[in-house]
């Protein structure tokens, strides 16, 4: 019992050429203060503020400091000062009991800054920097191992994993890029690191996100369907490839996931928003947190998309049929189709788990657990969270 609620929240992500850093976030945080209704700024303990690459682009600490309206301000710091961070952070503060309502907000603004390549390669270890490692780059090592190692024909089922993506975000009026885009398009894209393409890799995006957390009593009080945070793992891994024993998992998230489902099951959590950056992230992360045996969840992933394909009246969201049990892959569009603003995809997770626990996506399901994984570059570090209709 006692685990803080989330009741309220707002985010936006694109190209915002036309806002600086101060207005993105103040707009969205207000909007975020605004969905509970009867609450303001002045009700908040507390701010954890995630400002990925301030500093970087800035030179600025917090250029979002002023949301804190002079009460005290939690920076997290992580590689990337991200909102998973953030997000413990606030969670452990209002179970310890020191807050009872709490903001939790991160911003990006890329579309700022003259060496955007060189501020997302941050996390990369510097020995693959040194040799020209890019992101990119380093999940086709990725792509290529995972289909050495496990039989994969082609690469077919990662574009089909895209178009997914794509076919989600439709239904998502919050998303970057809302159109379809066929698993043909995708193989037919650029090269941008052999072997992924153009239309396969997540875009640097602009974006903020903010969500009110709350304490039990307070989320009652002040919400009529508070989406409870039951459960927060973190878990870390050699930041290079090289230094990991195999391209093949994400060791950072079989961690986090290690003991997470003790009491409730995967089987019980149909709903998953995972930080797949390129797609051969999504059978790794379905794999590496137990949903599914290794080396089998492209397999699982690939039938229930030809079965999708056969289908005349498409249905908005595609389920895959995991050991027996059906779940729905990152029905907000993920990374790929919602946007994947640096730093600020956590915290866009957590809130698109809690509209799917609230019946905002019509999933032609009513879901009592949903979950979010998100990693720090390739994994250097993952964070895995838990959600609840009803606290536990």
């Amino acid at each position: 019992m006692s685990n803080p609620a989330i009741i309220g929240y707002a985010y936006k992500v694109g190209e915002i050429w036309h806002e600086n850093p101060d207005q993105l976030i103040k707009e969205v945080g207000e909007a975020a203060i605004k969905s509970v209704g009867g609450f303001t700024h002045h009700d908040i303990d507390a701010f954890y503020i995630s400002d990925a690459l301030g500093k970087q682009i800035y030179n600025a600490s917090s250029p979002a400091g002023y949301l804190s309206s002079g009460l005290q301000t939690h920076k997290p710091v992580d590689v990337l000062e991200d909102g998973a961070t953030a997000l413990k952070d606030a969670y452990y503060a209002i179970k310890s009991g020191a807050h009872k309502r709490v903001f939790v907000g991160g911003f990006a603004k890329l579309t700022d800054s003259s060496k955007p390549i060189e501020h997302i390669s941050s996390s990369i270890s510097p020995r693959e920097k040194f040799v020209g490692a890019t992101m990119p780059s380093l999940f086709g090592l990725m792509d290529v191992a995972y289909r050495k190692e496990n039989n994969v024909p082609d690469r077919s089922v990662f574009a089909e994993i895209i178009s997914k993506e794509h076919h989600h975000g439709v239904s998502n009026p919050w998303a970057q890029y809302r159109f379809p885009l066929s698993p043909d398009r995708v193989l037919k894209s650029p090269l941008i690191a052999d072997p992924i393409r153009q239309f396969e890799y997540t875009y640097m995006s602009d974006g903020a996100a903010g969500l009110i957390l709350a304490d039990p009593t307070e989320a009652e009080r002040l919400s009529k369907n508070p989406i409870y945070l039951l459960k927060v793992a973190k878990a870390s891994a050699p930041s290079s490839l090289h230094g990991r024993e195999s391209l093949t998992s994400i060791p950072s998230v079989k961690r986090s996931a290690e003991n997470f489902f003790d009491e409730v099951k995967r089987e019980d959590v149909p709903i998953l928003e995972i930080q797949s950056k390129a797609p051969v992230a999504e059978p790794i992360i379905l794999e590496d947190l137990g949903y599914v045996e290794e080396g089998k969840a492209w397999r699982h992933i690939h039938d229930a998309y030809q079965n999708f394909e056969t289908q005349k009246q498409k249905p908005k969201y595609l389920r895959w049929n995991l050991n027996g049990t059906e779940h729905i892959v990152n029905p907000s569009g993920g990374p790929k189709a919602r946007g994947n603003p640096v730093g600020v995809t956590p915290l866009m997770q957590a809130i698109d788990v809690a509209r799917g626990l609230r019946g905002e996506f019509d999933l032609g399901i009513k879901p009592s657990y949903g979950l979010s994984s998100a990693i720090s570059g390739t994994g250097s570090t993952s964070t895995t969270f838990l959600f609840g209709v009803q606290d536990e």
